[in-house]
């Protein structure tokens, strides 16, 4: 069986055209029979034409050579020597007047073109996916060297503080926070640029907010911020099916988040909802626009230009929040309103109680 195709078959003078006609339509052609070209056809959505040489048709398949998504352009005629000497370079094809050889050719000439048009597609996207490439390098270096520019001016603070002979507290304060930031960047753009590690086992999420709330609490050197966070999870819920340092880390990137767009204090919600667990960070903050909720899981994507300069970030937790839920078959939600706070919620899974435990 031949290549399903559409052929446009101008038959008039065409010696034999029915046996032609007849014989591909029995091999799985589909042909449409036609005495004249009409200037308004879709030549994209055709494969092959079919003509006798003459001016009309010689103009035509000169004008369509340009494209390159064009149909096969196939002359046949009984003069076959004279045309293949000096037309070659108009028709992809030039055939004898016989239904068999017509058939056979153009069967191998389409197969050929539909190879040809995939791996066009494919060069086109590999070059397209290089342009990407490339200007997602460029933009991981702005973001980066941006964003690390603040906390190293507070090294060279801290280091102007020494000469000063400025109390260490303060000092020890502003170096560890300078460090701690870069050490987050560093961490959430090495994950972004990796394979995640993903393996989902029953785990209880309760101990894993309690070890998130901990290393927050390393991280910044004090409860000052830590404290403003309030859990609000339902007893004895049962294990979920999640990686452990995959959702440790989602949550504690939503909870940065939250402390960093609200003065006021962050909810941590967690409750069961039918088969699974409802996971939800909740702020009071400034909140967000509605039509920014759509991009704001776009990496390194910011509400505006200066919530850069204002509150720092990279644009990176919450696309990793996305990625990171993605890999547990979850999707994250938001729900906002400009001056009044936002909510990023999930659902986990809850997990076979047969199973073990991580």
């Amino acid at each position: 069986m031949a290549l399903p195709a559409q052929i446009l078959f101008a038959s008039e003078q065409i010696y034999q055209a029915e046996h032609i006609v007849s014989f591909l339509q029995k091999r799985g052609f589909v042909v449409v029979v036609v005495d004249e070209f009409d200037p308004e056809y879709d030549w994209n959505a055709i494969d092959a034409i079919i003509c006798v040489p003459g001016i009309v048709t010689q103009q035509l398949f000169e004008d369509l050579r340009t494209s390159d998504d064009r149909p096969l352009l196939v002359w046949v005629t009984d003069d076959l020597d004279e045309y293949l000497e000096n037309n070659h370079s108009i028709a992809d094809l030039i055939l004898p007047n016989h239904p068999i050889y017509v058939e056979q050719q153009l069967e191998i000439m389409l197969s050929s073109q539909v190879n040809m048009n995939q791996i066009r597609e494919q060069l086109d996207q590999q070059l397209k996916r290089r342009e990407e490439i490339e200007l997602l390098k460029n933009a991981i270096v702005r973001n980066v060297s941006h964003e690390m520019r603040t906390p190293l001016l507070q090294v060279k603070a801290a280091v102007s503080l020494i000469t000063e002979e400025i109390g260490t507290v303060r000092l020890a304060e502003m170096a560890t926070n300078a460090m701690t930031r870069l050490e987050s960047n560093i961490q959430n753009v090495t994950m972004l640029g990796t394979s995640l590690d993903i393996e989902l086992k029953p785990m209880f999420l309760p101990s894993a907010v309690e070890s998130t709330i901990k290393s927050l609490e390393r991280a910044k050197g004090s409860k000052d911020e830590t404290n403003r966070i309030q859990l609000l999870i339902e007893k004895n819920l049962p294990p979920v099916l999640a990686d452990k340092v995959g959702i440790s880390t989602a949550i504690r990137l939503l909870i940065e988040n939250a402390l960093k767009f609200s003065d006021d204090n962050v909810d941590v919600i967690a409750r069961k909802k039918g088969d699974h667990i409802y996971v939800a960070v909740q702020d009071y903050g400034i909140g967000i626009a509605e039509e920014k909720l759509k991009d704001i899981f776009d990496l390194f994507f910011q509400v505006d230009g200066s919530t850069t300069r204002h509150y720092g970030g990279m644009g990176i937790g919450l696309a990793l929040v996305k990625l990171i839920l993605e890999h547990h078959n979850c999707e994250i939600f938001v729900e906002s309103e400009p001056g009044r706070g936002s909510i990023f919620y999930f659902f986990l899974e809850v997990a076979d109680p047969n199973r073990l435990f991580s």
